[in-house]
């Protein structure tokens, strides 16, 4: 694995378990000592569901959080269709975490069922999962007492606030913008979110992580729908944003978008991005065809009908060389210590970093050598399969590099050397 310098090491087990909490233990506790960026509470709050307005901002802080669509982001569409939840998502310019919960009550007002969602906006990424617990548990409390009030989350928040305390803003969204050549790259989304989301990744995909590694790679837009629970869909969006992870820097593209969950509110800017990852579970995304390349639902990868004028079809097929690499990281996960509660995620971005830091290598090498020449062979020396070319060549192109790739023997996806 290519060294990294220590702002682009992977968050690991000790930044999670310590996670520099002051409020977390009961409210009163002091603010943190060694205050950084990743430690920012932009904004809290509470979502509820009245029977006559819908979903509401029952109350926030500060009073100046002025973000529209919050109240259904936090509270997911399909919520109702569940006992309790969480969802991730991106909105103006922030990184969300809202913890939901609903409980049976004998109230006629409320319809006979009382529903609350609790969450925080961060500038950073990092943080959600820091915030996690408390919310879970807040999130109960307001739910079993609607009339028990928010001091204990405004608490919370003054703790989470720099209060004169230096430090440097930063904007580690995952975004387009340009990166300096020979900077370090790490996707941004790297705390944890949920844990276990890789096992179960692995398991309903099987070698199709292969086809999304690839389409990411590509700088696809890349939607998952479904049904609640809408924490499994963030997390598919968390591992999937994962293989693409990679120290090496051959343009000035920077990381896919990770959105998280989007709605129909987002539509107009989703128009807008040649490149994201998302997940949804509102049905009305399934007939706006043009505002992704691929949808995926459960484990089948469909491509819309502009991609497949790209022969995008290609890039989905499961290969033999997939087959083989997904029973290579089984054997390494299948070796991992059964203690080990964060190894398997550090395994699987270590799995791919390596793959994408040597294929950046070759496609550069290439691009500067006097022939620009990509041979299967020079593809095979990397661990990669031959037949991979037409990936690489692809990849070639989104990073404006000029490369002459040798052309498969057989090129039909149905052929069995495929």
């Amino acid at each position: 694995m290519a060294s990294m310098d220590k702002d682009d090491q992977p968050l690991l087990a000790e930044d999670l378990t310590n996670p520099r909490d002051p409020v977390a233990e009961e409210p009163g506790s002091s603010r943190p000592t060694a205050f950084s960026f990743d430690d920012v509470v932009t904004g809290i709050f509470v979502v509820s569901f009245d029977t006559h307005k819908g979903n509401t901002v029952e109350w926030k802080s500060p009073e100046s959080l002025n973000l529209a669509g919050l109240e259904f982001k936090a509270m997911a569409s399909g919520f109702h269709t569940v006992s309790d939840d969480y969802v991730l998502f991106n909105l103006g310019g922030l990184f969300g975490l809202s913890c939901y919960q609903k409980i049976a009550v004998d109230s006629a007002e409320e319809r006979g069922a009382r529903m609350r969602s609790v969450g925080v906006l961060c500038p950073s990424f990092y943080a959600l999962c820091r915030h996690q617990d408390f919310l879970k548990k807040e999130v109960q409390r307001q739910v079993e007492d609607p009339n028990r009030g928010h001091e204990q989350l405004q608490r919370y928040y003054e703790a989470h606030q720099p209060s004169g305390a230096s430090f440097a803003p930063q904007s580690p969204l995952p975004t387009d913008a340009a990166v300096t050549p020979g900077q370090s790259v790490m996707p941004r989304i790297q705390a944890r979110h949920p844990p276990g989301c890789v096992s179960e990744f692995c398991y309903s995909f099987g070698a199709k992580i292969f086809s999304l590694w690839r389409l990411l790679m590509l700088r696809k837009r890349i939607l998952f729908i479904g049904h609640p629970p809408v924490g499994l869909l963030c997390g598919r969006v968390y591992s999937c944003h994962m293989t693409s992870c990679t120290s090496e820097v051959i343009s000035s593209l920077g990381d896919v978008p990770g959105l998280f969950y989007v709605n129909v509110n987002d539509i107009s800017y989703l128009q807008q991005q040649k490149s994201y990852i998302a997940c949804t579970t509102e049905t009305i995304f399934e007939t706006k065809t043009t505002l992704f390349d691929v949808l995926v639902r459960g484990d089948e990868i469909a491509v819309s009908a502009g991609a497949k004028q790209e022969g995008l079809e290609h890039v989905v097929h499961v290969s033999r060389a997939d087959e083989r690499r997904m029973a290579d990281l089984n054997l390494q996960r299948s070796q991992l210590s059964a203690e080990s509660e964060t190894g398997e995620e550090e395994l699987f971005m270590s799995f791919f970093q390596d793959m994408n830091n040597a294929l950046y290598r070759l496609l550069r090498s290439s691009a500067d050598s006097p022939s620009h020449r990509l041979t299967m062979v020079a593809l095979e020396e990397i661990g990669m399969d031959p037949y991979d070319i037409d990936f690489a060549r692809r990849l070639a192109d989104v990073h404006s590099l000029e490369v002459v790739a040798q052309s498969p023997v057989c090129p039909c996806i149905n052929c069995s050397i495929f």
